[in-house]
């Protein structure tokens, strides 16, 4: 079945909508789990009306939204206006998903969060860089009134969900890391990917998100923010009762899979880890983590040591020495059609999905997990190439 991309243009200032299908081409634009962040490039005819007379007025104060069958499928801030011809009949642009304002947004008092869930913890910053009240920090704080609502970022929705591991952020003597102080300037995104970064000496993990779109109630995109809850990821898990989506390589003439190559680099393996962490006095506390697994495997030791001027806690450079290990794996480059079998929409960023290869006598089924993409819709509008980036799990019998 044929779709039907189409690109809405809105006014961050104004927060309306300016232009229900901008004529663009050359697009691409990619997603990814958490602070992977994600691009958009494209041009549109210049002069084209729902744009200023000079393009770069509206930097900053424009959102761009593809559509695929009129469903949002990201939220971009138009940012840059790259270099063309004065004589060219077309105006190239390039622009950031909507939380990239976060890696502007400075911690200006201090947030303080004892034993609240590390998913409102995060939600909280959030609220912090888009002028809200936080809601769990003590005391709850917000920006001040000259700036809030210049930091206010439209149409995006927060969700509820919790983890159920609940944390401290508080800056302590011996571990210089973990609070917002309004000293230290902290920036947003920054904290954000510390708090997802974290890896307890017991397995905890930190937090993990990815964005959604839709379309809200007032007929307008959203970007929602989807968090894991207890089981730590998002989208559908490797174990999914009802099967994970399977992809065919080759893939024949209905199959989505046109392109899939893959190789592995062993000098990333890293089966133990160093932190050190910051002298006190005569002693210089450090933290370690082994990877038993591989060793036990015949994998050789492999040291990787890193220091931590701000951390004196053991506890926490363990965590951090945890974070260290590193298993390689084969990487992964797919080239998908969105209009084949599986389709465009069937599968989403944060599932786990299998890759089936005949290769040789050798039938084998890949477990892969997919952790972003670049989606580069036809300019003809009626179909899309889909690159998706994938981290690899276990080979299957």
């Amino acid at each position: 079945m044929a779709v039907r991309w189409s690109y809405m243009l809105l006014d961050t200032t104004t927060r309306t909508l300016l232009d229900r299908n901008v004529p663009f081409t050359g697009v691409s634009f990619s997603d990814g789990l958490m602070d992977a962040g994600g691009t958009f490039q494209g041009s549109f005819p210049v002069n084209w009306p729902s744009f200023s007379e000079w393009v770069s007025s509206d930097q900053l104060r424009r959102v761009i939204v593809p559509c695929r069958d009129g469903v949002p499928q990201g939220l971009y801030l138009l940012t840059e206006t790259p270099a063309v011809s004065a004589a060219s009949q077309v105006q190239p642009v390039r622009g950031q998903r909507l939380d990239w304002l976060f890696r502007y947004r400075a911690i200006t008092k201090t947030l303080t969060f004892s034993n609240v869930d590390q998913n409102d913890i995060m939600r909280d910053l959030f609220r912090w860089g888009m002028g809200l009240m936080t809601n769990f920090a003590s005391p709850n704080q917000w920006l001040d009134d000259d700036v809030r609502a210049a930091a206010q970022i439209p149409w995006v929705v927060l969700d509820s969900e919790t983890s159920g591991v609940l944390r401290v952020r508080q800056e302590t003597t011996g571990n210089a890391d973990d609070g917002y102080p309004a000293t230290s300037r902290k920036i947003v995104s920054q904290m954000v990917k510390n708090l997802t970064d974290l890896r307890d000496a017991s397995g905890t993990r930190g937090p993990e998100y990815r964005w959604l779109y839709r379309t809200g109630t007032d007929g307008l995109p959203e970007m929602v923010l989807d968090t894991a809850g207890p089981r730590f990821v998002v989208g559908k898990p490797e174990d999914d009762p009802n099967g994970p989506i399977s992809f065919e390589f080759p893939g024949g003439r209905n199959g989505s899979v046109r392109e899939a190559t893959y190789g592995s680099d062993g000098t990333v393996i890293v089966t133990r880890g160093h932190v050190i962490g910051q002298k006190q006095d005569t002693t210089v506390p450090v933290g370690m983590a082994s990877y038993p697994d591989l060793l036990n495997q015949g994998i050789p030791l492999m040291d990787k040591v890193q220091s931590e001027s701000s951390v004196q806690d053991n506890g926490v450079l363990n965590a951090k020495a945890s974070g260290l290990l590193w298993a390689s794996d084969d990487a992964w480059s797919l080239t998908l059609d969105g209009n084949g079998n599986p389709s465009y929409g069937s599968y989403a960023i944060g599932d786990w999905v299998v890759l089936r290869v005949r290769q040789g006598r050798t039938p084998k089924r890949r477990s892969m997990r997919i952790t972003g993409w670049t989606i580069t819709p036809d300019d003809s509008g009626v179909t899309e190439k889909v690159t998706p980036t994938v981290q690899v799990g276990k080979w299957y019998g």
